[in-house]
């Protein structure tokens, strides 16, 4: 008899107790932390007092990247609705869709991104809200690898130059003995490459590594990103990029070849160009040590900025 009122009483208690546990419960995983909700998110989110809308900050449009790269795709948020979806599209194709847990009206959007192949790419953010709306980003484009053959500066008049390079100075080249064995380290490219006069997309197209074609590997720049090969095609040593090529053999006696010079370039206008307006100064091409496309303009600093340098983590250049 005691034994069954026992019995009555804890199944009295359970009763009472279970919506309370039920109900924190439910209260504990509204307020838990997006990381912990969705791991596989990698989404950050940071307050601030953004005005309505959504753009992408980082990249920077016309940014050029490597392939393997991690990028944080970095845009700016807000709707006072509320936000609760952010999705990546890259190419107009959907990279990532991100489920925010915690609802919010303004902040910072950090998405991951990872290039796997050299090309030109599109980024685009699409935000959807809790009043059903859909809001959409800048669209930036971003090159992974070297710039494609056909990528032009388009220029901020109506008038079409034409660009003729001048080097001030003949580049020396060195070209050591090579002596070929079996274990000489070799390049081969899968797509035709560009081969240039140094390691850089600033200096000149010497020829060219077509699909297929080899060629022993003589030396290297300081940073170890782009090859010297004797390009056998070609008659002479010239440099291509190391993401774009495929390396066998021994690679731990390549010696470092100093870069050359950093050629000059001389516009000439096809046609008589408008007056410019007249300018206190004199206007450049660069505002900071972060706008410079590669490390040999990084490390020559042509505008003066100071200190300049190369990330090797990020591959720009750094104040």
């Amino acid at each position: 008899m005691a034994n069954r009122y026992h019995f009555q009483t804890l199944k009295s208690i359970i009763k009472v107790l279970l919506p309370a546990i039920l109900v924190m419960a439910t209260v504990l995983a509204c307020n838990m932390p997006m990381e912990q909700q969705s791991a596989s998110a990698n989404v950050g989110l940071v307050g601030g007092g953004f005005s309505n809308g959504v753009t992408i900050l980082y990249p920077a449009d016309g940014a050029q990247l490597s392939v393997g790269d991690f990028v944080d795709i970095h845009s700016q948020i807000g709707d006072p609705s509320g936000i609760s979806k952010a999705v990546l599209t890259i190419n107009t194709q959907i990279e990532r869709q991100d489920q925010l847990l915690t609802i919010v009206q303004s902040g910072d959007l950090y998405q991951p991104w990872q290039p796997a192949q050299p090309g030109t790419y599109i980024l685009s953010v699409v935000l959807e809200t809790l009043g059903g709306d859909q809001i959409f980003s800048n669209k930036v484009t971003v090159y992974v690898g070297e710039l494609p053959p056909d990528k032009t500066i388009e220029t901020p008049t109506d008038m079409v130059p034409s660009v003729t390079p001048t080097q001030t100075s003949t580049p020396t080249v060195i070209t050591p003995t090579l002596t070929p064995t079996a274990e000489n380290a070799m390049a081969s490219s899968d797509q035709t490459v560009n081969c240039r006069s140094g390691p850089g997309i600033v200096y000149g197209i010497r020829g060219a590594m077509h699909e297929g074609e080899t060629a022993p590997i003589v030396g290297q720049n300081n940073a170890r990103t782009w090859w010297l090969v004797d390009l056998a095609s070609f008659g002479t040593n010239c440099w291509v990029s190391g993401t774009l090529v495929n390396v066998s053999g021994n690679i731990g006696n390549i010696g470092l070849v100093s870069d050359p010079p950093t050629p000059t370039f001389t516009i000439t206008p096809s046609n008589t160009p408008k007056p410019p307006p007249e300018t206190s100064g004199k206007e450049s091409a660069f505002s900071a040590c972060h706008d410079y496309p590669d490390q040999a303009v990084c490390f020559s600093d042509p505008e003066g900025f100071g200190v300049c340098s190369w990330d090797t983590g990020t591959n720009k250049c750094q104040p």
